[in-house]
């Protein structure tokens, strides 16, 4: 075969693979130009359904609810004398305002527990912790943390409201930094909160739903919305939606907006807030260079094994 047919040879089968690469992308294109407008017509729930996505207990609908307004607790005399007498514990208190204390000696806590057990073993070493509710355990970090409650709902990740404590790598509770929340101003204009559905719904526009993924669970709470200049910080109704027992993501309850929320740049914050108020306590030495020292393994951690 001379060397000019095999070059149109080359030059027709080309061109055949060319044709088919158009009518494919062509097909692709046509098919996700029809899926733009298959939303518009679906339901949340045949959305859902159509990428395997399941719920697996939708809670109720929440009544009309308002933003909260909440200034940072400053502890009186008598708190102060109440928190100096908690037993086992190297305790102070740091602008009257933030806990940091170690235990004399560490209390055992096993991951099987349960959230109440857990509770229980530290409600008398801890001041007022039943205004408190169980957050999360991070295994890797070895830390728990516990969201300060207003209303009956937690409020999420907040420095201002919540306890971290600091275990060791025997899962023994060594230490524990502590902020607490004033009481609450409500707003009187009270807004309709969106439905649960709607609050998975905004994820999924959002991308952050992918299929086969369980909602295992949708809970009320509060999130900063913005903290003021003079101290007070304002809270929003917000729909804490956990996915596949592992990711969770937060839905503003009144305005339907995902919350950007990292909870890898909280656990530094707080981590960083601890080492920075202990290096304000001059009453104990050895507390502050043995913490100091756990509390930079943690920082160490956080930032990928990179040195502060």
């Amino acid at each position: 075969m001379q060397w000019s047919q095999i070059k149109t040879l080359f030059i027709i089968c080309f061109l055949v693979l060319d044709v088919y690469l158009i009518f494919q992308f062509l097909e692709k294109r046509e098919a996700a130009d029809l899926s733009l407008f298959e939303p518009e017509n679906a339901t949340i729930e045949e959305k859902l359904e159509d990428e395997n996505i399941t719920i697996k207990q939708m809670p109720e609908a929440q009544p009309d609810e308002t933003f909260l307004s909440v200034k940072q607790k400053i502890f009186s005399k008598s708190e102060q004398k109440q928190i100096n007498k908690l037993s086992n514990q190297n305790v102070s208190i740091v602008d009257d305002k933030y806990i940091i204390s170690q235990f004399k000696k560490p209390v055992q806590l096993d991951e099987s527990e349960s959230k109440e057990t857990l509770s229980n073993k530290l409600r008398q070493q801890v001041f007022e912790l039943d205004q408190y509710q169980y957050g999360e355990w991070d295994k890797d970090l070895h830390m728990i943390l516990f969201f300060q409650v207003k209303n009956n709902r937690p409020i999420y990740y907040n420095s201002s409201g919540m306890i971290a404590i600091y275990l060791n790598d025997k899962n023994e509770a060594v230490a524990y930094a502590q902020s607490m929340l004033d009481k609450p101003e409500s707003n009187k204009d009270k807004k309709t909160l969106i439905k649960p559905i709607e609050a998975v719904g905004k994820l999924y526009d959002n991308n952050q739903l992918i299929s086969g993924d369980e909602v295992s669970q949708i809970r009320i709470g509060y999130h900063t919305v913005v903290p003021l200049t003079n101290g007070v910080q304002v809270f929003v109704p917000t729909w804490k939606v956990t996915v596949n027992d592992k990711r969770s993501y937060f839905v503003n309850a009144i305005e339907g907006a995902v919350i950007s929320n990292d909870d890898n740049d909280f656990l530094k914050e707080i981590v960083q807030f601890t080492d920075n108020k202990l290096s304000q306590i001059s009453d104990d030495k050895s507390m502050r260079k043995d913490l100091h020292k756990m509390l930079l393994d943690k920082l160490k951690l956080l930032n990928g094994g990179e040195e502060q």
